[in-house]
């Protein structure tokens, strides 16, 4: 399970998906990519690009050591990334 290393993204529990681990490494939380750019959508009124910079620039992007969350890029991700745009 999650030890005292593993870190946690303020403000988006509701994007956990769950916990994943690589041989020999500590477990780390796993977010969704695409819950993250909806709780930035919903909570701080941002459009798709402005969402998607934002995470991509201030979470996705971002190393604070070797508790650092994994984020996932699913296949939602790009049909919703996709049909959000068009709209």
């Amino acid at each position: 399970m999650l030890d005292k290393e593993s870190m946690k993204i303020d403000g988006f529990d509701d994007a956990i998906i769950g916990y994943g681990e690589q041989y020999s490494k500590q477990p780390l939380l796993v977010y969704s990519y695409s819950k993250i750019c909806k709780i930035l959508r919903e909570r701080d009124s941002m459009t798709w690009e402005e969402a998607d910079e934002f995470a991509q620039f201030n979470i996705a992007n971002v190393w604070v050591g070797n508790g650092t969350p994994m984020i996932l890029y699913n296949e939602y991700w790009y049909d919703w990334k996709e049909n959000e745009s068009s709209s």
